[in-house]
């Protein structure tokens, strides 16, 4: 029930940015389902509106599975 989220809130401190934390959790063997269910987590932590969220989850979803 714990809502886990991938983030690069100080990419200047900690050197990396948000493609390169996807790219290690991948080489840490995560599957892109996984990797799917970390965004669409990170997305529901946002403050978007609930409309804005449904929005980016279909392009989301559409858009990782059209390949």
């Amino acid at each position: 029930g714990v809502r886990c989220t991938v983030n690069s809130d100080d990419p200047g401190m900690f050197e990396t940015d948000i493609n390169r934390e996807y790219l290690t959790l991948a080489g840490q063997r995560f599957a892109e389902d996984e990797l799917r269910q970390l965004a669409i987590a990170t997305l529901e932590s946002t403050f978007l509106s609930d409309a804005d969220k449904r929005a980016l989850r279909t392009q989301w979803l559409a858009a990782s599975t059209s390949h």
